[in-house]
């Protein structure tokens, strides 16, 4: 091969070889993808409103409600349409009317609160609100990416002001009533592992005292 010759070859060997040397150190400095992984900046599942806050009975505490109002993302977690308005309520909010404190139950806005209920007690001949049940659904335990009805629920107690909310009952399949028949216990009928159950719950102490199954309903009932 004759010097002119080689004089031409090697130019255009490396104007061919230095773009692709480029190339390849530019896809190797990019972050790879990892699916299932979400950016932590990204956009909040839902947006949310404050809703009208109202007197709890006998206290100086107001209570409103958290209620989404649209989906951001249609690959994020969604939730069981249990408001009126097709929203689901995320949190409660407490504001002290005396000292104007105000508090959110939890600390995050990511599970739904499908029921609240208060019960009250006799203070000096009136009604006062001294506790709030909540059932709640904190993770969708049938991997539906939905927190709905068929969602493991947890029943929680707290105080009129939201303080002091204690979990009592986790991992329930289906509640079927809560009422206070003795003052400061409420009794829970619920089914937990395909097995029905009643408990009475100490509202104050925020502990079950006695749990018994319900009654054998037959083989047409499940």
């Amino acid at each position: 091969m004759t010097q002119k010759l080689l004089n031409k070859i090697v130019p255009l060997f490396f104007a061919l070889l230095i773009p692709a040397l480029g190339s390849a150190c530019t896809r190797s400095s990019e972050t790879p993808r990892i699916e299932g992984v979400k950016d932590s900046n990204s956009a909040p599942k839902y947006t949310a409103a404050l809703g009208g806050f109202q007197t709890l009975k006998g206290t100086p505490y107001l209570m409103a409600i958290m209620t989404s109002t649209g989906w951001s993302r249609e690959d994020k977690l969604s939730s069981y349409e249990s408001g009126s308005n097709g929203g689901q309520n995320h949190n409660l909010v407490f504001l002290d009317a005396n000292s104007l404190e105000s508090r959110r139950l939890f600390n995050t806005n990511d599970y739904v609160i499908t029921q609240t209920d208060q019960y009250t007690q006799k203070v000096e001949g009136k009604d006062v609100t001294q506790w709030l049940a909540h059932r709640v659904l904190k993770a969708d335990t049938d991997g539906d990416k939905r927190l709905d009805q068929n969602d493991l629920q947890t029943v929680g107690i707290s105080s009129a002001n939201g303080k002091q909310y204690v979990e009592v009952l986790t991992g329930i399949t289906a509640i079927f009533g809560l009422e206070m028949v003795k003052p400061g216990q409420l009794v829970v009928v619920y089914e937990k592992d395909k097995a029905k159950t009643a408990s009475i719950i100490d509202l104050e102490k925020r502990t079950i005292i006695a749990t018994k199954p319900v009654v054998d309903l037959g083989a047409q009932v499940k």
